[in-house]
Parts: structure tokens; C-alpha cells; sequence
């Protein structure tokens, strides 16, 4: 049989080896970048501390192991406040359960603890970013102007709180806002030892804010300095869902004497981006609990940070 010989010519080949090597390279520099390391690993827990005849000493001992450095605990500023706070007058709320929100270091043994609280609940770990935002003095928290008045709590993304139905006056105007606390991503804070979620500003804070004039610059300054690069940040937005939400809950004209809304004193807890799809059982916890002390009066852990400008 005779052969017929043509030209040669460019083709290709597989190699079972080298294009298997040549395939993997393609896909590994198709797949996300790696998450940045922001520091060590800790799982969100919500704790109950066991009854005992000495409950001072078990509230005692978990405010020393949250402050110890090389504890494997953490907890943050505001719910910090909240466990001193009964250390130093048990007698305030005596029927208030103990519970409360740390992080706890990926890793540690569950039996660590297990003498000292129960785990009710536990989120998705976290990293703690090692430069944290300088936490300053907190400032004096005036008393509401209208005592006896209903107070009107939001939880939610997205609050225009320097929209002027949320404020009372027009030369200058004044937040109705008591406190906001504008959450963030937890980080570590090295004075006292523990984590910061974000920002709380007072009243004074926010009338400071107002003053400037310019509410998407001021929002785009705050959400800067506290949110990550490449984040939505809701107030950037022409529209919002917790300004809309709150306007119907408690917006009101501040030249409108007969609306009774507009003295309401308000409280707002901002939660973080994209907090719709992440699991917030344990953080919520925190929120809540910073929410009603503050209906009660002072809210605990009043660290106010002010915004960069």
C-alpha cells in the first residue's frame, strides 16, 4: 500500500501532562483573589453566664478574661459597659438575664469556658483588623429636651439622618437623634483591649454635621473613614431604606408646631453593608441591648468617634 507524504505543518497537540499543568494555571488565574488577611480568626458567640449564688463573681471573672492579652476572648466596647455597669450596681436591673456578645478566637477549646457560660448562639468568624479606628473620650450625652416623649428606635441600613425631618429648628437646625451607632466591620481596639463595630455619635456630633451643610459629602466622608474599599454604602445612594422606613415611622416637618413627632427623640443603630446576607444572630443581640439602655436613658459604652473630615 503505498503512502502519500503532504507538507508539514503547524497543529496541536495534547500532552497529557503538560496541557493538564497549562489547564490548572488558566483556572487558578480565573478564581477571586485571595481574602486579605486583617488579622486572627474569632467566632461571634452569644453567652449566657451560669446561674450560681455568686453571680458578681462569675461577671467578675468574664470582664477580667476579656481583658486579659492573651485571652482568647474579646468583647466590644458597648457590651463591655453593659457587663461593668452591672458589676457596679447589680441592684439596676436585677431581672435582666445574663447574656451577652464576645468573639471567641478560632480554635479555642469549647470546654475552655464551659464552667462560666453556655453558648446560645455563634456566627460566622470575623477577622480583626489590627489598626483599628482611635477610639477618642466619650462625650457628655445631654438629656432628652422632652422628657416623657415617645422615643423611636430604628435598625436598619441606609438612615439619612441628617435629613432635616429627623431634626427640629431651621436656623441652625438640631438632630432629634439621641445616638447612632454607624456599624462596621468589628476591629481591634487596643485602649481598652477589646473590638470597635463601627462608630456612635451623640447629638453634639451630629448637630456638628449638620452645621456643614452638605449632607452627601458629609455621608461620603463617614461612610470613607469607616467602611472598606468597594463597599455599597447605602447613604451614597439617591434613595435609602432606612430613611424611608424612619420618615414613615417618625419623619416629621421641624417648622410644622402641630405634628407631635417632631419633639420624638430618636435612636438609630446603622448596620453594616451587605448585613441582609450575612448572619447576625449573635451582633443582633449587642444591638438590641445598646438600643433599649438607651430608651432607658444613657445607652452603655458611650464612646462617641468622631468622623473624619
Amino acid at each position: 500500500m503505498g503512502h502519500s507524504w503532504t507538507d508539514a505543518r503547524e497543529h496541536a497537540f495534547r500532552d497529557a501532562c503538560l496541557d493538564w499543568s497549562r489547564l490548572i494555571g488558566l483556572r487558578r488565574d480565573m478564581l477571586p483573589p485571595m481574602r486579605p488577611d486583617r488579622g486572627p480568626d474569632y467566632a461571634p458567640l452569644f453567652v449566657h453566664l451560669h446561674s450560681t449564688d455568686d453571680m458578681q463573681a462569675a461577671r467578675r471573672r468574664l470582664r477580667d478574661l476579656v481583658g486579659q492579652q492573651d485571652s482568647p476572648l474579646r468583647m466590644d466596647d458597648t457590651e463591655l459597659a453593659a457587663l461593668v455597669a452591672r458589676i457596679d450596681d447589680p441592684q439596676k436591673h436585677p431581672n435582666l438575664p445574663d447574656s451577652y456578645m464576645l468573639y471567641r478566637r478560632i480554635g479555642t477549646a469549647n470546654s475552655l469556658h464551659d464552667d462560666l457560660f453556655e453558648v446560645i448562639d455563634s456566627g460566622c468568624p470575623v477577622q480583626l483588623a489590627e489598626d483599628p479606628m482611635p477610639p477618642e473620650p466619650a462625650g457628655a450625652v445631654p438629656p432628652s429636651p422632652t422628657p416623657g416623649a415617645p422615643i423611636v428606635a430604628i435598625i436598619d441600613d441606609g438612615i439619612g439622618f441628617l435629613n432635616a425631618r429627623f431634626c427640629r429648628g431651621t436656623a441652625p437646625r438640631r438632630t432629634r437623634f439621641h445616638a447612632l451607632w454607624l456599624q462596621a466591620l468589628e476591629q481591634q481596639a487596643r485602649t481598652p483591649k477589646g473590638t470597635l463595630a463601627g462608630r456612635i455619635l451623640d447629638a453634639a456630633e451630629i448637630d456638628d454635621l449638620l452645621a456643614r451643610g452638605d449632607e452627601s459629602t458629609t455621608y461620603a466622608a463617614l461612610n470613607a473613614a469607616i467602611y472598606p474599599g468597594k463597599t455599597r454604602d447605602e447613604t451614597g445612594c439617591a434613595t435609602t431604606h432606612g430613611t424611608h422606613v424612619l420618615d414613615l415611622a417618625a419623619g416629621a416637618d421641624p417648622e410644622d408646631a402641630d405634628d407631635p413627632a417632631r419633639d420624638w427623640p430618636l435612636l438609630g443603630v446603622q448596620l453594616p453593608p451587605k448585613a441582609s446576607t450575612t448572619p447576625l444572630a449573635p451582633g443582633s443581640k449587642a444591638t438590641w441591648s445598646w438600643v433599649c439602655a438607651g430608651s432607658c436613658g444613657r445607652p452603655p459604652g458611650w464612646t462617641p468617634r468622631r468622623p473624619s473630615s
